[in-house]
């Protein structure tokens, strides 16, 4: 997540070789943390369909 700027939940399930709701459940608790931050779009331009992205907060960043 480094390289990127945000990833879609979707794009973490699928990076990560896990289910979906685990990647929720780790992404809250990291929010928690102030490590990655949760944003939730209204609609994706593709779908129509509201999505949610997650990045890396510049405390995230520093910690490697």
């Amino acid at each position: 997540m480094l390289k990127e700027k945000q990833r879609s939940l979707r794009q973490l399930d699928i990076k990560v070789n896990c289910g979906y709701r685990t990647v929720i459940c780790q992404c809250k608790e990291l929010e928690y943390l102030g490590i990655v931050r949760i944003i939730k779009h209204q609609k994706n331009p593709k779908t129509g369909r509201p999505y949610s992205t997650a990045e890396l907060t510049a405390y995230g960043r520093r910690i490697k």
